[in-house]
């Protein structure tokens, strides 16, 4: 559930799943709400009036920079008298090992589309269902398709709808990503996103017949 409070200054917050959020950015038919905690780079996207969730929060995390100097810092309050600058290296001379290390809690990088196999919870969203709706490599060809079962139900009782694609952003392997959007109550809300290896007049159709099934 959303929940606004106001700061001292009389700025909006945003108060949602236990955490806080303050308007980073404004967009035509959307706003970005970035975590109160600077060191967070997690964000919450809404809709223009601020009423409905376009895009969750994808997990908050801290840069590994700043865990770093954090760690520094505390060592130094807990133990005055240490000499960090002599035992701590900078970070610039072990953030690949860091970096590394944290990267070992996700799959490896695929550099091709054969080598794309998602399972387990990364098919899921953030409540469990099922994410990743069509998983299909045919004819040379790969077509990804993800949406929720709120997002595919509302979809299905819209009377417009509308697509765009974009090429300049979306992952290296992929030709394109496609968006379907459904309109109501004068609210455009993205329903699925494709990823293709193709970008012709037979895939777009194809994405339409899969998500009609």
């Amino acid at each position: 559930m959303l929940h606004f409070t106001l700061t001292e200054s009389g700025k909006s917050v945003l108060n949602y799943k236990d955490y806080q959020y303050t308007k980073k950015r404004e967009h035509k038919t959307w706003n970005e709400w970035r975590c109160h905690d600077r060191r967070c780079t997690n964000s919450v996207s809404l809709c223009s009036q601020d009423k409905l969730i376009i895009c969750e929060e994808t997990g908050h995390t801290i840069p590994i920079p700043k865990i770093y100097s954090e760690e520094t810092v505390k060592a130094k309050v807990e133990n005055p008298g240490l000499a960090t600058g002599t035992i701590f290296p900078s970070i610039d001379k072990i953030d690949v090992s860091l970096y590394r290390r944290r990267a070992q809690n996700y799959p490896k990088l695929p550099t091709t589309v054969e080598e794309i196999n998602l399972i387990g919870t990364s098919r899921l969203d953030k409540n469990g269902g099922e994410f990743l709706l069509v998983d299909d490599k045919y004819d040379g060809d790969y077509l990804m398709i993800f949406g929720s079962e709120w997002s595919i139900r509302f979809l299905s009782s819209c009377l417009l709808w509308h697509s765009d694609a974009t090429f300049d952003v979306r992952p290296l392997l992929f030709a394109q990503l496609y968006i379907i959007f459904g309109f109501n109550n004068r609210y455009m809300i993205p329903c699925a996103c494709g990823l293709t290896t193709e970008q012709n007049k037979i895939t777009h159709t194809k994405i339409f017949d899969l998500i009609a099934l």
